[in-house]
């Protein structure tokens, strides 16, 4: 109407979809792109789930043909959590969670084993055996782990634990 475009279709079968005379969204031999081409304000794509229900974008990659191609950013309604999950052996797996309440955790194997919380941070084993986190320093150089009472203003509040590179 009054000259603009709304939906364009072109020769080649390229679709490109336009608000106010702008371009907004395009199909090419690669896929699609959604662009912001009039500047201005940020550029956004919504996925919105009926309400009570989860909201995802999800990527197949290799044809989606393999239990492993498959990866998704899942919104969850009931607990208003972001989770990245990959689906491996019949089922999703979170491998990562941000949640409401600040926390985010990191998954192995779909068990926590690393998350935050108000105080810090835990590194949790989810079943028998030790905890272990491991330190690496860059070839050559030491590695230090350095535990802080407080706000690091004081070094007497430091325990410093250091392995020394072997000449």
């Amino acid at each position: 109407q009054n000259g603009e475009y709304g939906v364009s279709v072109l020769g080649d079968g390229a679709v490109e979809v336009y608000h106010n005379n702008a371009k907004k969204f395009s199909s090419h031999s690669q896929g699609l792109s959604i662009k912001n081409e009039a500047g201005g304000a940020n550029t956004s794509l919504y996925v919105i789930g009926a309400e009570g229900q989860n909201a995802e974008i999800q990527m197949n990659a290799d044809d989606g043909d393999d239990n492993a191609d498959y990866w998704r950013f899942l919104h969850v309604a009931s607990d208003n959590s972001l989770r990245i999950q990959n689906y491996g052996s019949g089922g999703w797996g979170t491998s990562i969670e941000a949640n409401s309440t600040g926390n985010v955790e990191l998954y192995h194997n779909n068990a926590k084993v690393f998350y935050t919380h108000p105080n810090g941070a835990i590194v949790k084993r989810p079943s028998g055996g030790a905890t272990e986190l491991t330190i690496y320093g860059s070839e050559g150089n030491d590695a230090t782990l350095l535990l802080a009472a407080d706000d690091g203003d004081d070094n007497a509040d430091y325990w410093r634990f250091l392995h020394v590179a072997s000449d």
